[in-house]
């Protein structure tokens, strides 16, 4: 798909925005069915630890991040660590559009995106374009459907059957999603890097957490920035390196399977024409336990393996300024709840 189709394609939707125009209800609607629960949606928290910033700054952090992770890091289990970034820059600025326009104004910088907001689909197209020109997707987008979604995955009020996403979810034909992009120069002073994944100091932005301590050989791959409307999807997937998310705008809702040490191929990865680490399985058809909704058939019919054999899965939900430690070869599956921008390292 050339820029001009891009283009294209968009002012299609901002008339399509400007047809529709209607009043976003507050509210949604969920369906409660008879519920049978099956070993793939029993869930768990991911554990998780809460870093307050004190009054001098985040010094709490600096003094005990790499401490606070050591035992997850030697066990290789996820957690959360509640506020960890919320210090950084990013946390702040990143949530303003007219900040990313002054940043980029002087710039061409291209991103890769994908048309359909499901990265490495086989629904979805991965082209480039200008990252300003993405910025405007994303405020039609907003003036369209909001940046908030309409459903609060963590609120104890709303049942746990009841919280499905069939029934506010964006069509994929609107959703696109800038995944996986190299973290532009431009933006480098407005994260923190944990130094435990940095030993050699390779950032040259600000660390987080004490700079003698390392977790593994300490050894930095790659800082990606992840970046687009509610309802993108990064589908169930592992990575051969440990990896830091931390989440700076808006929230993500993450489940995450342990890796298995059996022949099982309850993930069926490689299937339907997936990559190698990719399963064709949308783990969230087990959300309300809907025994008749048509997805979960399907998942029966064509993947029995992951009812029966799956681990039993964890679940959190990230808010700004929070990091969660995904360990190597944890399979997981990540949606944004709300407009969101995140930043991730993997290291080893």
């Amino acid at each position: 798909m050339s820029s001009r189709d891009l283009l294209h394609r968009f002012v299609k939707l901002k008339r399509y925005y400007d047809y529709c125009n209607v009043e976003r209800s507050a509210n949604v609607g969920f369906h409660r069915s008879d519920t049978r629960m099956c070993s793939a949606s029993t869930n768990m928290s991911v554990d998780e630890h809460f870093m307050t910033p004190d009054g001098t700054g985040f010094s709490d952090v600096h003094n005990n991040l790499a401490t606070f992770l050591q035992p997850y890091y030697r066990d290789q289990r996820p957690v959360v660590i509640r506020g960890a970034v919320q210090m950084a820059p990013a946390t702040k600025r990143w949530t303003s559009w007219e900040y990313w326009q002054q940043a980029f104004a002087e710039s061409n910088t291209m991103v890769a995106v994908e048309m359909g907001g499901s990265y490495g689909s086989e629904q979805s197209e991965r082209v480039e374009i200008p990252i300003l020109g993405y910025l405007q997707y994303l405020e039609m987008f907003e003036e369209r459907h909001g940046r908030i979604g309409k459903a609060s995955w963590n609120d104890s009020n709303v049942p746990s059957d009841q919280k499905t996403l069939s029934s506010w979810s964006i069509p994929s034909s609107e959703l696109v999603y800038m995944a996986q992009n190299d973290l532009p120069q431009q933006l480098h002073n407005d994260i923190f890097i944990p130094n435990f994944c940095q030993i050699d100091n390779s950032f040259e932005g600000d660390g987080l957490g004490d700079s003698s301590s390392s977790l593994g050989l300490g050894r930095l791959y790659s800082i990606m920035l992840w970046m687009g409307p509610r309802g993108c999807v990064s589908p169930l997937h592992f990575d051969p390196l440990d990896n830091c998310l931390m989440q700076h705008v808006g929230r993500k809702r993450v489940l995450l399977y342990e890796p298995t040490s059996s022949t099982s191929g309850w993930h069926y990865a490689g299937c339907d024409g997936q990559q190698t680490n990719t399963s064709p399985i949308n783990p969230e058809v087990m959300d309300g336990n809907d025994t008749n909704s048509d997805q979960l058939q399907q998942v029966k019919t064509q993947y029995p393996l992951f009812l029966e054999e799956a681990p039993p899965r964890k679940e959190c939900i990230l808010n700004p300024g929070d990091l969660l430690y995904i360990p190597a070869k944890w399979w997981h599956h990540v949606r944004s709840i709300d407009t969101s921008a995140s930043v991730n390292v993997w290291w080893r």
